[in-house]
């Protein structure tokens, strides 16, 4: 009896050994071939996924530097026309149909890639500059295409203080500026200091106040001669820009004057290329038709109602115009090339 139970108490410690064994080897196994694992095939997955992600990204911000380079923005320079009214702007439905023509399908690509499709660097620009109750000569000077300058003598107090001051264009005329919804002059430099031009105290009627000047960093007092330049930054910032001019009214001039203002508007900026549209509220083969359709050929769009009866449906179809001559110029053509080359690379990423 001792005997049997000896061999059953040595068979179980056999069979236990061997069990052991059994279960190293499969653990060794499984170290050395940790692929097979499933906490290491997910380390692997999200590993693909970070390493996507961030391939992504990097296709994501050089397409963005393109674009930039391709189209810097548009900008809509003009009157109550430009402003729009309740009913929109041309800018605003412009800015629509021009990103969801030319990036919805990289905006969706992106968007399954990075959380990155939301940023508005894959945005083409669509600035609305336009002004009312002003003249020609104030948005000459807005645009850039004439000088500001001081017109009279001028001290710009110390920091923290406002002053009125006055200001004229290169050719002498007294500008007075109305207060705007959507162009401003932002940062001021007038004799090398740096500061913002402000409603002032007092005005010259009821839709042109004064304006006021204040320094934007500490300093003494100084005096500056009428004539002085007074540089804005706006004036500047769009000249790369795609200009579109659209106006309701030749603002008082003559056919010959409004066509040689505009001309000045388009001379300013230098976007690549030299794409410009420009719209004007008219007749039908009116003079100023004729004459609009002579000067600038198939880049001139006439509008067929005034801006206070356009209505949603109206500014969409202007804007499709709109993008259609730019189109026709060749204005988006280096946006698409940099579409393309952003999408052909997402792809590879992808079938990694």
């Amino acid at each position: 009896m001792r005997r049997g139970k000896n061999e059953k108490k040595k068979l179980r410690s056999v069979l236990s050994d061997i069990c052991l064994a059994m279960l190293a080897l499969a653990l060794c196994w499984l170290l050395l071939d940790g692929r097979n694992t499933p906490l290491n095939e997910e380390k692997q997955v999200s590993y693909s996924l970070t390493e996507r992600k961030a391939q992504a990204a990097e296709v994501y911000h050089a397409c963005a530097d393109k674009l930039r380079d391709a189209l810097p923005g548009i900008v809509c320079w003009g009157d109550e026309a430009a402003v729009g009214n309740g009913e929109g702007s041309l800018a605003g439905k412009l800015y629509r149909w021009a990103n969801e023509a030319l990036l919805t399908d990289l905006e969706d690509a992106f968007a399954f890639q990075t959380n990155f499709y939301n940023i508005l660097d894959l945005k083409i620009r669509v600035k609305n500059m336009g002004v009312g109750n002003e003249g020609m000569s104030e948005l000459l000077v807005r645009c850039g295409a004439k000088s500001l300058l001081l017109a009279e003598d001028y001290s710009i107090p110390v920091y923290g203080y406002m002053s009125n001051v006055r200001l004229m264009d290169e050719d002498g005329h007294e500008l007075h500026f109305a207060e705007q919804k959507f162009a401003k002059f932002d940062r001021t430099v007038i004799g090398g200091v740096q500061g913002y031009l402000y409603i002032g105290t007092g005005s010259y009627d009821k839709t042109h106040p004064m304006l006021a000047y204040a320094r934007e960093f500490q300093g003494q007092s100084i005096t500056l001669p009428k004539g002085s330049k007074v540089e804005t930054e706006s004036a500047a910032a769009y000249r790369q820009y795609l200009p579109i001019l659209f106006f309701q009214t030749t603002l008082g001039q003559t056919e010959e004057t409004f066509i040689q203002a505009l001309t000045s508007i388009l001379n300013f900026h230098q976007n690549p290329g030299g794409y410009y549209v420009v719209i004007v509220c008219t007749e039908e083969h009116t003079t100023l038709d004729d004459a609009l359709t002579d000067a600038f050929g198939p880049r001139y769009i006439r509008a067929e109602k005034s801006a206070s009866e356009m209505r949603k449906t109206d500014y969409s179809r202007l804007a499709e115009k709109v993008y259609a001559c730019i189109d026709s110029q060749g204005g988006f053509d280096a946006v698409r090339e940099a579409v393309q080359a952003a999408m052909v690379r997402l792809g590879e990423i992808n079938s990694l």
